[in-house]
Parts: C-alpha cells; sequence; structure tokens
C-alpha cells in the first residue's frame, strides 16, 4: 500500500509474518515482526520488544523496561511509562486539511496485548485524538 500527499509518502509491506512501514515525514523506517509469543518493532528512534507469556508481559526498549502482570483482572504496572515506549502506537495519521487517513497498524499487524494502552498514539508522525475537535 502507497499512500502519497503533496511531497510526503508513506508505504506499506507486509509478508511473512513481519510488516514494514517507510515513511518520509517523518523520515523512518519501522518494521514490525512477530514470532509465537513475542512481537518487536525498529525504527531510527529505537526498538521496543515484547514477550506474552499468560498473566505477564515483559517489554524492553531503547527507552527502557517494563513488565505488566495482570492476576484476577488486576493489573500490576512497573518500569518505563509504556506512554514512554518507541513505536508502540495505533498506526499512522495523515491529515489533509480536515480530512484524514489512519493507516491502522494495529489490523495490518495486531499486538492485542497491548492494544488497550495505545488506542491513538500514533507509531510514528504526529499525534491525533478523535475526540479533540
Amino acid at each position: 500500500m502507497d499512500v502519497r500527499w503533496q511531497d510526503k509518502a508513506w508505504t506499506v509491506r507486509t509478508q511473512n509474518g513481519r510488516c514494514t512501514l517507510v515513511s518520509n515525514s517523518p523520515r523512518d523506517t519501522v518494521v514490525f515482526e512477530r514470532t509465537a509469543n513475542t512481537f518487536t518493532v525498529k525504527g531510527a528512534i529505537g526498538f521496543v520488544a515484547v514477550n506474552s507469556n499468560p498473566g505477564t508481559l515483559t517489554i524492553k526498549s531503547s527507552a527502557g523496561s517494563a513488565s505488566i502482570t495482570d492476576s484476577l483482572g488486576n493489573r500490576t504496572f512497573s518500569g518505563v511509562g509504556l506512554d514512554q515506549l518507541p513505536y508502540l502506537g495505533r498506526g499512522v495519521f495523515i491529515s489533509f486539511h480536515g480530512v484524514g487517513i489512519l493507516i491502522d497498524m494495529t489490523k495490518l499487524f495486531p499486538m492485542p496485548e497491548v492494544q488497550g494502552w495505545n488506542e491513538w498514539k500514533p507509531v510514528i508522525g504526529q499525534p491525533f485524538d478523535p475526540n479533540v475537535p
């Protein structure tokens, strides 16, 4: 998939459990990969690697480490804040003077382990919140 607007371009390619997002605004190549219980995201500003086991998420990133434990519905967080982790977001939001496009990375590369925390944070680029006029 290719999206172009004026001098900006975004390309998304998926193949064999790998998804690559290339952007020239901001300039970055972000690679998403998944194995059975681990997914990683790497790019120019760092990396994040999430290991998912029943009841526990272990997150290592260029911003630091974190863990999330879920015991009987009670979540315990420790380590670096999830909002500080690079590339852990919903997608790319492209705005065209009031009209926008969402490249929904969570549909192309599902990350259900963290989906509840990254709903409107962009993977790269400017943030977008549909609740703010």
